[in-house]
């Protein structure tokens, strides 16, 4: 197989703040890749006020840039990618993890897919120990719409692209980011990595899907995921939506590209009433389930579904509902993709 990249073509971008119990991990499954050639590990500690950067600092194969404030994700990220030197940026939170196989399998397809430009793949929700949520992969049928996405550019933010997405680094584009949010108070608001995500989705041309499980999403007490009373909630969705707001302003972009982000974050909160409900924590789950009837935006017959869902899980277990889902019992019900 003939290359294009340069023999030290990877970098991988961890962004840390307050991750002191999974930055380990993290940093172990970036150094431990099947991946044969050179590549480097950028690890940004975002001002943490935990023992972080001393489990940060027990690597010495990494390159560890200790910023003194907490900037933001979207700031530790941006100061990760100017000291880049790979032609390919993989990125990762500090608490998840990326499977052994990642990085050979992304320098591949961008070696033979010379044209792509970002590559976006499955990933898997574990918890806190690293136990997978679910058996299987999470993937919501994405491949539907095609392995390489050369269409409108917000049919691309379905993916709902953020730390599962890597891409061809050039250092313009982290210049043209950093104008475009210079003068904005960027307050500490959610998935601030969406505004790279959706600045690509709408200036690079190529995006390549591959149902690869890459990744491992880990859900915890302390992150965006982990919100289980109605209050907390209701203040996590706002912070998410806010966001998304302010990427489709800082974008220039219409209320479409805006309805369409909602539409994504709105499945992301299904899937994560979902989870609740699969690992039996049924006061938890109804409690997203009620939530998502009093605000969903995809429609009630969703919704409604998703009742029938509950009512037959809680009452009969998994594996019946998956027999009478499989049956067609419940064919006239608009059930998630997820599962």
């Amino acid at each position: 197989m003939t290359t294009n990249l340069k023999p030290y073509s990877i970098s991988v971008v961890i962004t840390c703040y307050n991750q002191a119990e999974y930055i380990t991990e993290c940093i172990t499954s970036a150094l431990t890749q099947s991946f044969g050639r050179p590549y480097e590990v950028i690890v940004i500690n975002d001002g943490s006020t935990d023992r972080s950067i001393d489990h940060i600092g027990r690597f010495s194969e990494v390159k560890c840039l200790d910023l003194s404030i907490n900037r933001g994700a979207l700031g530790a990220l941006l100061a990760g990618l100017e000291v880049v030197t790979g032609e390919i940026v993989v990125m990762l939170d500090g608490d998840d993890l990326m499977s052994k196989d990642r990085l050979e399998i992304i320098y591949d397809l961008m070696n033979n897919h010379p044209e792509v430009d970002v590559i976006l793949h499955d990933y898997e929700w574990i918890d806190s120990s690293g136990e997978k949520i679910l058996p299987n992969s999470t993937s919501m049928n994405r491949a539907r719409l095609g392995s390489q996405l050369r269409m409108d550019p917000r049919v691309r933010l379905d993916f709902g692209p953020g730390a599962y997405m890597s891409f061809r680094f050039h250092l313009e584009d982290v210049k043209k980011i950093n104008q475009l949010v210079s003068g904005v108070e960027l307050p500490k608001l959610l998935y601030q990595d969406s505004v790279l995500g959706y600045w690509l989705a709408v200036n690079r041309p190529c995006f390549l899907w591959t149902p690869s499980v890459l990744y491992l999403r880990r859900v915890h007490t302390t992150n965006s995921g982990s919100s289980t009373d109605i209050y907390s909630l209701k203040k996590s969705v706002q912070r998410g939506l806010e966001t998304l707001k302010l990427c489709c302003e800082i974008l220039q972009g219409d209320d479409g590209m805006f309805e369409r982000s909602k539409k994504v974050f709105f499945r992301y909160q299904r899937q994560m009433y979902i989870f609740e409900l699969y690992r039996g924590k049924l006061w938890n789950a109804s409690k997203r389930l009620l939530w998502l009837f009093n605000n969903s935006c995809t429609g009630k017959s969703i919704v409604f579904s998703e009742i029938i869902r509950f009512i037959v899980v809680s009452t009969f277990g998994m594996r019946v509902f998956f027999w009478l889902k499989t049956s067609h019992v419940l064919k006239f019900f608009r059930f998630s993709r997820l599962r």
